[in-house]
């Protein structure tokens, strides 16, 4: 697997909400990138991944 992308929060949910208008899709994309290791997140939330409910 190629190496993960490294943003915010904050800026991976901006871009997402640019591509859809759809909240559900939205916060089921964010979680995923997250959760797999797709995306690594800095600042704040570093480290951390989205709890499944």
């Amino acid at each position: 697997m190629p190496n993960p992308i490294e943003t915010t929060l904050l800026d991976l949910v901006a871009m997402m909400n640019s591509l859809t208008e759809d909240e559900a899709e939205l916060l089921a994309t964010v979680t995923y990138l997250v959760n797999t290791g797709r995306v690594r997140l800095r600042g704040s939330f570093a480290g951390q991944s989205i709890p499944l409910h």
